[in-house]
């Protein structure tokens, strides 16, 4: 029975990798695109430093994903929170102006050197080293951005990226038709925003870009734990800062 198993074990894995191999030889490396729009109660700079806050991603995951910073990270935490507040700090001036100036295009914060290293636990029960490379963290077209792209871990390629921009300036912009201008999503807007104080608003797109092992099959059951992660955080941050999620989708 046992050496059936294995020949069986065996059998599978050999299957398995033939077909990785033809389906990347036909298509290419396959990878799934999961992304979570919500607002936050928050403005485009206090937004932008609660996302960027690897301190705050255990307590707003699912209760089987849970992350652990390890020894040396708090050093690498001190250094990123410097470069979101360069970031936020550049964001804040541009929006002064309804038409974005030249340098809101793309400007770049980038340390090369700057990686965070984590625990995954899967259940609370299976240890996963996971270190992760910080960069960009920048400002394109007054959204801020911050990457982190998988060094060290469990998938072949990794990339999650959060944009924050504050909502006010967003229909500030699409009203005046200025170059540069984004659409906020119609269902971002309250009936009663037209009149009245202004409570402190800001937009996420929260994304990931991964693949497993560069084929369809595990990238699909990847794609399901990824949605439930980012609807998750986007639920447990609304929750504490106010605000609500807009959509949790799987993009082409």
């Amino acid at each position: 029975m046992a050496a059936f198993a294995l020949r069986s074990s065996a059998a599978a894995g050999a299957t398995f990798v033939a077909w990785r191999q033809l389906y990347m030889g036909l298509h290419g490396e396959h990878r799934v695109r999961v992304r979570a729009d919500f607002e936050l109660g928050l403005s485009g700079q206090e937004g932008f430093k609660v996302m960027s806050d690897p301190c705050l991603l255990d307590e707003t995951t699912p209760w089987w994903f849970h992350v652990v910073i390890r020894d040396g990270g708090r050093d690498a935490i001190g250094r990123l929170a410097g470069l979101v507040e360069q970031t936020s700090r550049a964001s804040s001036s541009s929006s002064s102006s309804v038409a974005p100036p030249a340098a809101e295009v793309a400007t770049a914060v980038v340390d090369p050197e700057l990686q965070i290293s984590y625990w995954i636990f899967f259940g609370r029960l299976v240890p996963i080293p996971w270190t992760s490379s910080v960069a960009p963290v920048s400002l394109e077209q007054g959204w801020c951005r911050l990457t982190y792209r998988q060094a060290f871990g469990p998938y072949r390629a990794f990339e999650h990226t959060h944009w924050v921009r504050d909502a006010w300036e967003v229909e500030q912009r699409s009203c005046a038709g200025g170059a540069g201008a984004v659409a906020a999503a119609p269902e971002a807007r309250g009936p009663s925003e037209a009149a009245g104080p202004r409570s402190p608003r800001c937009l996420v797109k929260d994304t990931i870009v991964a693949t497993v092992l560069g084929e369809p099959v595990l990238d699909f059951a990847a794609a399901v734990l990824l949605k439930q992660i980012l609807r998750c955080r986007g639920d447990c941050l609304t929750r504490r800062f106010g605000g609500r999620v807009l959509s949790v989708r799987e993009e082409a």
